[in-house]
């Protein structure tokens, strides 16, 4: 009983390991081996193999194709295959196993119950993702295998035609015992490439990687959110972060020129007049925000001129300066607001002045400031522009020695 026991699960065990690894044994040859390829616009790599396979006399159960899964495009970017169909040259489906793991997907075509002799010709399809940035494509087509491919050709097609010069193609070989040269050759029609091909003779124990080169924009891989894919911020959300930076800068710059910027408000709200109206002290607060003693002597001989002032030449004595030196008197009660008044009311309470040179050169300094408030209180809220007019002097007094 023990003994039939052993007998029948050595029989399940042998008849398993059969089945997987002697029926689906490679034959002697590839006779012809074609590859067709189009590369989408989202990366997806289609793939259609054409090829005929020559079992000879003593025949075979079917084939086993090798997917090589070994050249990612993306850093870290899985790759992965998906079998479509294969079928024979009638359109007949032939039967199959397909699993991946590792860096290759592995397809056995063929039937356990079913014996095939002498050449058979298959359409083999699938697709690939993983391989294509977006600016390149690295593609092992082929694993080395032991059976020769006499003739091996393998067509890589663009979704869009582009400009040559903007794509470049080369090929290898793995691990490179094949001698010869492996060269990929652009597919050019009308001044436009629309892929690469490859041809070559007696392949045998290598595989065959190309890889290409195009323009960026050729293909758009999609954008695959998961779970540890941090969330992109929205196209949008940039603009009105933009915004919102800029303004508080902006805000930011203007709180703290608040001062200037009330102060040049105000100034531009007031009325620009002519100085023709205004005493010659004013103009000069006005123009450079002080008054000189040039300006006192210019407003004491226009107030001389209006009734406002008498003068009394006095002769200097000769000496270091030769000129004339005046008295200063206010015959009027009634005196003009602003400036003029409060310089006229300065002489009147030193009872007039005996001499102008000694006022300016030592009392004129005790009484500027307040003239000068009296000028900026006379044209607080206009703008005054400025006079061309030449300071009138007085005869013979020689005020340019108070130039200042």
């Amino acid at each position: 009983m023990l003994k039939n026991k052993i007998i029948s699960t050595g029989a399940v065990f042998w008849s398993t390991l059969l089945f997987v690894f002697p029926i689906f044994v490679h034959a002697a040859e590839f006779p012809n081996y074609a590859v067709q390829a189009i590369l989408g616009r989202d990366g997806l790599l289609g793939v259609e193999e054409h090829f005929t396979f020559d079992f000879g006399v003593d025949g075979n159960h079917g084939v086993i194709r090798e997917i090589p899964l070994l050249s990612g495009g993306k850093s870290g970017a899985p790759i992965t295959f998906h079998m479509l169909s294969v079928a024979n040259k009638a359109g007949l489906p032939y039967k199959f196993d397909a699993s991946s793991g590792g860096n290759v997907a592995l397809v056995r075509i063929g039937d356990k119950d079913v014996i095939l002799k002498g050449p058979h010709y298959y359409d083999f399809r699938y697709t690939l993702n993983g391989l294509a940035t977006n600016t390149g494509l690295r593609w092992q087509i082929t694993t080395p295998v032991k059976e020769v491919m006499k003739k091996f050709q393998a067509d890589i097609y663009f979704s869009i035609p582009v400009p040559p010069v903007t794509a470049t193609g080369t090929c290898s070989f793995t691990p490179g015992r094949t001698s010869g040269g492996c060269l990929l050759k652009p597919l050019i029609k009308d001044d436009k490439l629309y892929g690469f091909r490859l041809n070559i003779d007696n392949l045998t124990k290598d595989g065959v990687v190309v890889e290409i080169s195009y323009p960026r924009g050729l293909v758009e891989l999609p954008a695959v959110t998961t779970r540890d894919t941090p969330r992109a911020l929205p196209q949008y959300m940039w603009y009105i972060l933009a915004t919102l930076v800029f303004t508080v800068l902006l805000a930011a710059l203007l709180w703290k020129n608040r001062k200037y910027i009330a102060d040049w408000r105000a100034e531009r709200k007031k009325p620009v007049l002519f100085p023709d109206a205004y005493s010659y002290l004013t103009r000069a607060v006005a123009g450079h925000g002080y008054i000189s003693k040039k300006d006192i002597i210019a407003a004491i001989t226009d107030l001389t001129a209006r009734g406002y002032l008498t003068l009394s030449p006095i002769p200097h004595p000769v000496g270091e300066y030769e000129f004339i030196d005046y008295a200063l008197q206010v015959p009027v009660l009634e005196l003009p607001a602003g400036a003029e008044g409060a310089l006229l009311s300065v002489i009147m309470e030193s009872s007039g002045i005996a001499s102008l040179d000694d006022w300016l050169t030592k009392d004129f300094a005790q009484h500027r400031e307040n003239i000068e408030e009296a000028a900026r209180s006379e044209i607080e809220g206009i703008v005054l522009l400025r006079s061309d007019e030449p300071l009138p002097d007085l005869p013979g007094f020689k005020s340019e020695r108070y130039e200042e």
